[in-house]
Order: C-alpha cells, then structure tokens, then sequence
C-alpha cells in the first residue's frame, strides 16, 4: 500500500487483496524480479435511507423530542450513535415529556 486514504479503507483494501489468488511473479531474461503495479479499488457507500427508517422504526426514536446521555441533552444524531454502539447500561422513556434517556456503562 503506497498511500492510502484511512477510515478503514487501508485495512479493507489489504484483506481483499490478500485473498486474491496468487500472482505469477514478473521475470526478465528467465529470472522472477519484483514488479511495481498498480491495482486500483473502488469503494461504494451503502444507501443509508433504508437504515435510518428502520432504526426510527425499531427504537420508535420519531416519537421523542429530547435525548440526554449521562443526564446531558444530545442531538438525535448523537443519540443514535451512543444508542447503536450497545454500550448502554440503563435506558428510560417519559413519554410525557417526549425525553428518551440512556446511561452508558
């Protein structure tokens, strides 16, 4: 890998790699020499629309207006990121006050 691009691309792009069947080695004049070549990777995201609609629907998040971590009030991004990372100890819901409230262990 002579430059990457990080957030986990590096590593994906070497494990694919590394699964390939093996290559036939460059030669010159009878004898195998290294060969430099460029092998590029393409990358495509996931459609995240279908993801978010689920999610909604799985925790009913829709319904709330507030969302506090540790008793601190976050976005709803921020809440979703927390709420998936399954580091979650403690979570209520008052539905009186539209507030859904995790505690992280």
């Amino acid at each position: 890998l002579l430059k990457g691009i990080g957030f986990g691309a590096d590593e994906e792009s070497i494990r694919v790699v590394s699964q390939m069947p093996r290559w036939k080695p460059g030669s010159q004049s009878g004898k195998a020499v290294n060969v430099r070549y460029n092998l590029p990777i393409n990358f495509s995201l996931e459609d995240d629309s279908e993801k978010k609609t689920s999610f909604n629907e799985r925790t009913g998040l829709g319904q709330y207006e507030h969302f506090l971590v540790n008793g601190k009030e976050v976005t709803e991004s921020e809440f979703k990121v927390v709420f998936e990372s399954g580091k979650i100890a403690r979570a209520s819901l008052d539905r009186g006050h539209k507030t859904f409230s995790v505690t992280t262990k």
